[in-house]
């Protein structure tokens, strides 16, 4: 879980952001089949899948795209816009809480109410583009959620473009 981020992140030289259209769909599926090859966890991405998934709620799910200087995809990645379904709502936080979240996380807003987005299958065939799209998504949608969520095994590369801390990561064992 991250939050929002209230500035928009500098636009790397060449790197844009776009909502992509079905003709995307293509090229998108066959990249991000390329990026997850070698991931056990990951079902394969069809043009089909990806078109009925957004298709069924554009509402609630969509698909973006970094396109270089060319207008080559360089990364991409699908939203879930949670918030659109569902809030939790946050009741009596213990005081330490209340405020470590208020002076430092910035997670949970003043109301109580997390509206959450998921970013999935993030690829990215540039390092750059990946950070640069997921700090976009973050601050793209900071008038409708407060914090963003990505699943992903953060010992895989994926990790590098999130650029999780160990100490955001929850110990499991």
């Amino acid at each position: 879980i991250r939050p929002i981020l209230r500035r928009k992140p500098p636009d790397p030289t060449g790197l844009s952001v776009h909502a992509a259209e079905e003709r995307d769909y293509e090229e998108i599926a066959a990249r991000s089949n390329r990026f997850y090859e070698d991931f056990q966890l990951y079902s394969v991405m069809s043009p089909d899948w990806l078109q009925s998934y957004i298709d069924a709620a554009p509402h609630v799910y969509g698909y973006f795209v970094v396109r270089d200087a060319s207008g080559a995809q360089v990364a991409g990645a699908m939203t879930s816009l949670r918030a659109a379904l569902m809030y939790d709502e946050i009741r009596r936080m213990p005081r330490v809480l209340k405020l470590v979240n208020d002076r430092l996380l910035n997670i949970v807003p003043s109301d109580g109410m997390l509206r959450s987005m998921e970013v999935n299958f993030l690829w990215y065939e540039r390092l750059d583009a990946g950070r640069y799209l997921w700090n976009t998504l973050r601050w793209m949608f900071r008038d409708q959620v407060g914090t963003v969520t990505a699943n992903f095994d953060a010992r895989s590369r994926l990790n590098d473009a999130f650029q999780v801390k160990p100490w955001h990561r929850p110990k499991i064992s």
